[in-house]
């Protein structure tokens, strides 16, 4: 209620396909029921982005496309078929689809909300890229470095599990499963430079800037991205 004041309406936008949400729902989650709001305009949008599982196993399907040695047709076929049935390009669109309706909104003098299952994922997707499209500070060198600190740092982004860097043995995150790795801020580069390359006089920066950022991740020549909370970068 209380985020709903001093707007015409609230709208809601659930990174996740509706499935999913259902799914969440039936193990004691969920979403919020509108019902529930009677004095409030609001609207429920999902925004249908897949999780961190689909973007892996997409993912996986571009590298072993990419590191095809012998090209002759068959594996040619071949990688086609892994790059078409990989849904990467699908999973970007969808998310910036989500953040233009979300920065649409924003300009009409409506309060959004968003959220996914965990907050740290496809939120921050959506966070930035709408706030990318809104301001243009964010889109100077030293504004895109505020927002990752902003949305992807500070709201716990969880880059030692989703990387599978190396951390301290004594981290309470040391200890980090195959499955919870996934390159969602990748994604989420690649995201931002879709929209580069349609607005390239709009951004003080270049993909070398982009390309920097996805090396780091990797190198952990600086501490930024091998944690998961501040809590621990500060301890480490």
């Amino acid at each position: 209620t209380k985020i709903a004041e001093g707007s015409k309406k609230l709208y809601v936008f659930d990174a996740r396909p509706l499935l999913n949400a259902w799914a969440n729902k039936l193990k004691g989650a969920g979403y919020e029921d509108i019902s529930q709001y009677p004095d409030i305009n609001m609207q429920l949008l999902f925004c249908g982005i897949p999780n961190i599982h689909a973007v892996r196993g997409s993912c996986h399907k571009v590298y072993s496309t990419l590191c095809f040695k012998n090209e002759n047709e068959d594996k040619k076929t071949k990688a086609k078929n892994n790059m078409d049935s990989g849904n990467r390009y699908d999973s970007i669109i969808i998310l910036i689809k989500g953040a233009f309706q979300i920065s649409e909104a924003i300009k009409n003098d409506n309060t959004v909300l968003i959220h996914c299952s965990d907050g740290w994922d496809r939120t921050s997707q959506l966070s930035c890229t709408s706030q990318l499209i809104l301001d243009k500070r964010f889109r100077t060198l030293d504004g895109f470095i505020c927002l990752i600190e902003k949305d992807w740092l500070t709201f716990g982004h969880q880059f030692r599990y989703r990387c599978g860097m190396y951390c301290p043995s004594d981290s309470p995150s040391h200890v980090a499963s195959e499955n919870q790795k996934s390159p969602v801020f990748i994604q989420w580069l690649d995201a931002v430079y879709q929209i580069m390359q349609q607005n390239i006089c709009k951004f003080e920066f270049n993909s070398e800037l982009l390309f920097f950022l996805a090396n780091e991740i990797f190198t952990g020549k600086y501490g930024t991205f091998l944690f998961n909370n501040e809590q621990e970068r500060e301890l480490y």
